[in-house]
C-alpha cells in the first residue's frame, strides 16, 4: 500500500505489479499508511484517519471501508496526521490498537474496532515544530510493562511512553454522580523518558528485535542509537548525504535499513550495538557497520545523477526484499 499526493490508495499485486484498485480516502493527500493483517489505516492532510478491511476476491484486491475517525487536535483546528501505526499492543478482543501522530504535536489512541478514542497525548509541542514525524507502537523488552510508545518529533527529541496494567488500574475513579470509571484498554499512556541529541528534526525511528536498542534518524543527517529502557545513547554516526528520512529493517538479513533525502539506501549491520548493550561495553567493536549502499536513480529520467528522496522504507512479507517508497510517486523494490 502506498500512501501519495493523490486523493487515493492504490493496492499493487505482488505478483504483476499492475494497479488493481484505487479507493479515494475522502481526506485530501494521504501522508501515512499502516497495514496489519487485512486492516489498513490511511493517515490524511484533513486530520482524518480511513480505516479500511483489505480483500481478495478472485485473485483481486479490494478495500471496503469500515471507519473515518477524526484526530483530536491540541489546538482546536485539525491538524494533519503524519504518521499512523496499527499493533496488537494493549488490543482488546484481537483489534489491533490505531495510532495516529499530528502536525500539532498530539497522539492519538483509537480501538480500530469500534473507534472510540481511547487517549489524546499531548506529545509535543503545539505551538513551534512539534510535528509528529514518526511513531513507533510495540511491546517492551520489559515484562512487567505491556507496550511501547514511541514518538519522533521536528522538535528535535523522540519521546517513550509506556502502557501497562497498573497504569489502568491507577486511572480507575469515579465519574459524576456514581458510577466507576475505568480506561478502556489501549488507553493510559504514560510519559516514561525524552530522548536528546539531535540537533534538527527526527524524522524516522527502528526498533530491534530484542526491543533493547531503538535508532533514529534526523535532519541532522545522523543516525543515533538508544539504549531501553535507560534511554541512554550509545552512539552517534554522521556522514550520511542529506536527511535520514526513513528506516526499516531487512527482515531475512537482520541488517538495519536507512534510507536519504539524497536517495540512498543503506544496509548496515547493528549487531554490535546489541553486544554492546549485551556486554555494558563496546569492547572496540565496530558499533554500526555499513554492508551495502544503493543510489536509488529516477526511473522516468535515467540520468544516474537524478536522485528522489526516499520518504518510506517497508519490508517485503517474505523478508528478502525492501519497497522504497519515493517522493517522485514511484515505489522502488531493491533485492
Amino acid at each position: 500500500a502506498a500512501g501519495g499526493g493523490g486523493l487515493g490508495t492504490t493496492l499493487r499485486s505482488a505478483q504483476q505489479w499492475m494497479r488493481q484498485s484505487s479507493q479515494p480516502t475522502g481526506g485530501g493527500e494521504v501522508n501515512a499508511v499502516a497495514l496489519l493483517g487485512n486492516a489498513l489505516a490511511c493517515g490524511c492532510e484533513d486530520g482524518s484517519i480511513a480505516l479500511f478491511r483489505l480483500h481478495k476476491e478472485a485473485g483481486v484486491f479490494m478495500l471496503y471501508s469500515l471507519l473515518r475517525l477524526q484526530h483530536v487536535p491540541q489546538m482546536g483546528a485539525p491538524s494533519q496526521v503524519m504518521c499512523v501505526a496499527l499493533s496488537t499492543v494493549c488490543s482488546s478482543r484481537n483489534a489491533p490498537l490505531l495510532v495516529s501522530g499530528a502536525q500539532d504535536g498530539s497522539v492519538c489512541v483509537f480501538s480500530s474496532m469500534t473507534g472510540q478514542l481511547l487517549q489524546t497525548i499531548n506529545a509535543h509541542d503545539p505551538t513551534g515544530e512539534g510535528w509528529v514525524m514518526a511513531l513507533l507502537l510495540d511491546k517492551s523488552a520489559d515484562d512487567h510493562s505491556d507496550g511501547m510508545l514511541i514518538t519522533a518529533s521536528f522538535d528535535k527529541t523522540i519521546k517513550v511512553w509506556q502502557h501497562s496494567s497498573s497504569l489502568s488500574l491507577a486511572g480507575s475513579g469515579f465519574a459524576p454522580g456514581g458510577g466507576v470509571v475505568t480506561p478502556a484498554p489501549g488507553g493510559s499512556w504514560a510519559h516514561e523518558l525524552t530522548l536528546e541529541g539531535h540537533t534538527n528534526g527526527v524524522m524516522s525511528l527502528a526498533l530491534s528485535r530484542s526491543r533493547r536498542v531503538l535508532f533514529s534518524g534526523s535532519n541532522d543527517e545522523t543516525v543515533c542509537a538508544w539504549a531501553l529502557p535507560s534511554g541512554a545513547r550509545l552512539m552517534q554516526l554522521g556522514g550520511f548525504l542529506g536527511a535520514v528520512s526513513s528506516m526499516s529493517w531487512h527482515l531475512v538479513s537482520g541488517y538495519l535499513a536507512t534510507g536519504t533525502e539524497e536517495g540512498v539506501v543503506t544496509l548496515w549491520d547493528a549487531s554490535g550495538v546489541e553486544q554492546a548493550i549485551a556486554n555494558q561495553h563496546d569492547n572496540g567493536v565496530e558499533l554500526l557497520r555499513q554492508v551495502h549502499s544503493l543510489a536509488v536513480v529516477d526511473p522516468s529520467d535515467g540520468d544516474p545523477v537524478a536522485r528522489v528522496e526516499v520518504v518510506c522504507l517497508t519490508p517485503s512479507a517474505d523478508g528478502t526484499a525492501l519497497f522504497c517508497g519515493l517522493d517522485d510517486g514511484n515505489i522502488a523494490l531493491l533485492s
